[in-house]
């Protein structure tokens, strides 16, 4: 009796696993409303993902020369899969109108390739051609396999590239951002995938044909689960890059230097007490220009400078409301910066959802 290995039951279990989740999100991109190019490269880009685990698996179960069409989706899917990021990546960091332009040169070479080697395939004698790496190889295929993997090693560099430029591979980023980190740990296993697939056809290895797979799958499972928790990932990436784009026009700004600047300012010397404070006075303090301190207020603390100052005020004012419950209100408004009472209303309701009479009255009620 002939027992199937079982590392080969394993690995044929991922590989189901694998398609079952790629055909998932296929489908889903299929069935979204509206339909954007965004929808439909992920829809490409989980197609392929599911070619190749499904190629593996009627590769194991030994039903390939019954399937001459299916030898032809490997070599047609590494040509597809460069573009297919490449496009995705594109439309995050909004390049996306110049891959538009040239979308015919990026994706012809897959369907030349496809008609190639489905043509070899078809006048060749495959009973006399060894199987290897899943396909039925001659030398002219052997030379267009290598070609695949050549462009997808092209591809896979131009979008390293266009996330760099966009800051979105920068170490800061990534610290601070998962979305931009995940971005590159889908690269970094692509990457694998493609040295795995390559020394696959080199050394005429199964082991690193299964080791390709499952890096594969596990691409599939990251971006599932990333799609499921996240579902505005996408956006969060295009957060990523226009607040970068922005933060550039701070260059030779020091951004760690010129927030402790104003962290002080702030919170040591309180300058928000100030009633005639205003963003030029405070850019004078801090050391730069009144565009620079625009710049950093908007894309690096999020508020603008009324915002930003009036936040503090409120804040200053919810405690002295407390700490002085004798005192009028509108003292306390001059106190903290506020030029008129209304100016102070009208802010406190905006932070606080209430009146500063009734914060102080719930306040002392409860302490």
């Amino acid at each position: 009796m002939n027992h199937y290995p079982l590392r080969s039951m394993i690995v044929l279990f991922i590989a189901f696993n694998g398609f079952f989740l790629a055909s998932l999100i296929t489908v889903g991109q299929l069935l979204v409303d509206k339909k954007s190019p965004k929808t439909w490269l992920f829809f490409l880009l989980f197609f392929i993902l599911g070619l190749y685990q499904s190629h593996y698996i009627i590769f194991e179960i030994k039903a390939l020369g019954s399937f001459t069409l299916v030898n032809t989706f490997p070599i047609a899917a590494i040509f597809l899969l460069g573009p297919a990021i490449l496009g995705i990546t594109c439309h995050a960091v909004e390049h996306w109108p110049s891959f538009k332009k040239n979308a015919l040169v990026h994706f012809a070479p897959a369907l030349t390739a496809a008609l190639i080697s489905l043509i070899l395939l078809i006048a060749t004698d495959r009973s006399d051609i060894p199987v290897l790496h899943g396909y039925f190889y001659n030398q002219h295929m052997l030379i267009l396999g290598g070609l695949g993997n050549l462009c997808f090693i092209i591809y896979l560099v131009l979008s390293a590239r266009l996330l760099l430029n966009s800051y979105v591979l920068s170490r800061r980023v990534m610290t601070e951002n998962p979305a931009a980190f995940a971005a590159f740990v889908i690269l970094l296993f692509l990457l694998l995938a493609l040295i795995s697939d390559i020394a696959a056809i080199i050394f005429n290895s199964k082991m690193f044909m299964e080791a390709s797979l499952i890096i594969l799958n596990l691409i599939i499972i990251f971006l599932f689960l990333i799609v499921f928790k996240y579902p505005d990932y996408y956006k969060t990436i295009h957060r990523v890059v226009e607040k970068e784009k922005k933060r550039s026009y701070l260059k030779g700004i020091e951004i760690d230097d010129l927030s402790r600047k104003i962290a002080d300012l702030i919170e040591k010397e309180r300058i928000f007490t100030d009633e005639d404070l205003n963003l030029q006075s405070l850019a004078e303090q801090a050391g730069v220009t009144r565009h620079q301190l625009s710049e950093f207020m908007n894309t690096i603390i999020g508020e603008n400078f009324s915002t930003y100052i009036n936040r503090h005020r409120i804040e200053a004012a919810k405690n002295l409301l407390i700490q002085k419950p004798d005192e009028n209100i509108i003292s306390i408004a001059y106190e903290v910066g506020f030029k008129s009472k209304s100016t102070f209303n009208a802010s406190f309701s905006k932070f606080e959802k209430t009146t500063p009479a009734l914060f102080r009255k719930e306040r002392l009620k409860n302490s």
